[in-house]
This record gives structure tokens, C-alpha cells and sequence, in this order.
């Protein structure tokens, strides 16, 4: 098969920008070919014979975004300590949102409404699952691995669509309270004891 010319990556780039334009602004729900079609100036016909129809084409832009995200990560240095690796974990996810912040949105938002598996955004989140399973097989790691992954995300996730939004500013000391506070929660000093558990108060 030939190697799509210039003028057709072109194309394809035009029009996949101009859906991650409008699907930032509206959602998926509100997105139509005709104002991809205008912002990208093509035809309907031509989104059509790149990407079949509107899921398609929102189901590449997604791959596209989380494709980034992950070769953003990989680039990052990765420290030899877990608990340092950690929290380079943290701040290179707020420092992507704070860069991307329409493809961040469409990341986290848009994809929650989708039932369509896409392979970039699992391996997005084995990222994190990678770097907290070494925390967990220095005997660091204090709840289960899965909790542990779900509360560090969510934390995550949750300073950085607040800066995304402009709620916080990029450079908020909250991005680090949160990720130090959330960090030495989860995890124990090297030689340290597991924090007790607390105990459920008995009803009266």
C-alpha cells in the first residue's frame, strides 16, 4: 500500500485538530460533522472516507491523546526510589494538563461516556500501576495495590482538572500539599510499621 501523501496526513490533521477543538468546547454529544467540516474546510464526504463516521472520528482523537500522553511520561526521568518515582508521577500528569489542558479534558471527561476499549488510555494508567507496584514490592505500599492506584488518580486527576479549569493557577503549592499528603498516606518509611487500622465506631 502507498504511503499516504503530505497533502493527506494534511488533511487528516486538519480535520482531527478541528474535532478536538469542538469536542474541548461542546462535548461529544454536541459534535457535528458540518462544524468539523467548517473548521477543518473539507467535505463531509471526506471525513467520512478517513474515519467512517463521527464515533470514529472521535474514537482516533481520543487514541491521539492518550497516545501523547503516554510518550510524554515515558520520556520523563524515572527514579530508582518508588516514593521519589511517585511523585515525579504527579508532577509530570499535572504538568501534561497544565500543557494540554483541551486534550486533557477530552481525555478525562469525554472518555467516561464511552464503552469502546482504547488501548493507549489502559496503558496510560498501567503507568501508574507500574510505579506504585514497585512501591509495593519494597513492602512500602500500605492499602491494596488497586485502592492504592484508585486514590492516587483520583487525587491526581483532581488538582489537575482544577488547574485545567482555572480554578488553581499552575504554579498552586496545593498541587504539592496534595500529592505529599496523599503519598505519605499510602505509603510507609523503609523499616516503618503499617499504620493501625481505624476503628468503626459501634453504633449506639
Amino acid at each position: 500500500m502507498p504511503a499516504p501523501s503530505h497533502a493527506t496526513e494534511a488533511t487528516r490533521r486538519a480535520i482531527l485538530d478541528a474535532t478536538a477543538e469542538l469536542l474541548a468546547e461542546a462535548g461529544a454529544e454536541r459534535l457535528s460533522i458540518r462544524e468539523v467540516c467548517a473548521r477543518a474546510g473539507v467535505t463531509a464526504p471526506t471525513v467520512y472516507h478517513h474515519f467512517g463516521d463521527k464515533d470514529g472520528l472521535v474514537l482516533k482523537v481520543l487514541e491521539d491523546s492518550f497516545t501523547a500522553f503516554v510518550q510524554t511520561v515515558d520520556a520523563l526521568d524515572k527514579p530508582r526510589d518508588p516514593i521519589e518515582a511517585l511523585a515525579r508521577a504527579w508532577d509530570g500528569y499535572v504538568a501534561y494538563g497544565v500543557a494540554h489542558p483541551m486534550h486533557y479534558r477530552i481525555m478525562f471527561l469525554l472518555r467516561l461516556a464511552r464503552a469502546t476499549p482504547i488501548p493507549a488510555a489502559t496503558a496510560a494508567f498501567q503507568r501508574l500501576v507500574d510505579v506504585l507496584s514497585a512501591a509495593e514490592a519494597e513492602g512500602l505500599l500500605v492499602p491494596p495495590l488497586e485502592d492504592a492506584c484508585k486514590a492516587f488518580w483520583s487525587a491526581m486527576h483532581g488538582v489537575t482538572s482544577l488547574i485545567a479549569a482555572g480554578h488553581l493557577t499552575p504554579d498552586t503549592p496545593a498541587s504539592a500539599l496534595v500529592r505529599d499528603a496523599v503519598i505519605a498516606h499510602i505509603t510507609r518509611p523503609r523499616g516503618g510499621a503499617r499504620r493501625p487500622a481505624k476503628k468503626k465506631r459501634s453504633k449506639p
